[in-house]
């Protein structure tokens, strides 16, 4: 802080302690409250970045995430879809389990789900 710091970013992605597992996230999500907690403490703003459509996740556990944001209470936040960027873990997951090129996602990669639908709830997280 003192060498001029005023904003920390963290990559929280979900707010399901199932979805860090399965992406092999490495992290609690006590220890994300802590850490989110201690640098308000110290005068930091924060900002947090969630990710819908992991590996494992169901629209049903999308609130799960919201929630979560919400109660970390970050001065920001930010909430995107998993994008399986060619080269990434993520990436070879999809093509394993799809046989699908990425021109393909995201429609293909959410199991049937609406594009449409997780957009309008992309759009609903950002208001809320």
């Amino acid at each position: 802080k003192a060498a001029g710091c005023r904003l920390i970013h963290f990559g929280v992605e979900s707010g399901n302690a199932e979805i860090l597992k399965a992406t092999n996230k490495k992290i609690t999500l006590e220890k994300i409250e802590a850490g989110v907690r201690l640098a308000k403490e110290k005068g930091f703003q924060t900002a947090c970045f969630f990710m819908f459509g992991l590996p494992e996740e169901r629209p049903d556990e999308f609130d799960n995430t919201l929630r979560f944001a919400r109660r970390l209470n970050p001065t920001y936040a930010s909430f995107h879809f998993a994008v399986p960027f060619p080269g990434t873990p993520l990436y070879t997951r999809y093509l394993e389990e799809r046989q699908l090129p990425w021109g393909s996602w995201p429609a293909t990669y959410f199991n049937g789900w609406p594009h449409e639908e997780i957009r309008a709830y992309l759009r609903r997280a950002f208001i809320k």
